[in-house]
């Protein structure tokens, strides 16, 4: 996901806890921006090829949103 819109991402892996514990963070100027690009790449036919061979490897999954304060 990469649009003017979009100010980073980075993978974190856990080195305690849960084995194999991947985060994929994101940052946008606005809910309104993550919810669009989510919206863009869903919609892509190798985005559903990809995740579905991604599937049988995840236990579980959640989302979380957070508002950051500077």
């Amino acid at each position: 996901m990469d649009t003017e819109n979009h100010k980073t991402a980075r993978a974190l892996f856990d080195l305690v806890g849960p084995s194999y514990t991947l985060v994929w963070e994101t940052s946008y100027t606005s809910l309104t921006d993550y919810e669009s690009e989510l919206n863009k790449v869903f919609s892509k036919k190798e985005w559903g090829e990809w995740y579905q061979k991604f599937i049988p490897n995840v236990e579980r999954s959640y989302r979380e949103i957070f508002t950051v304060f500077q």
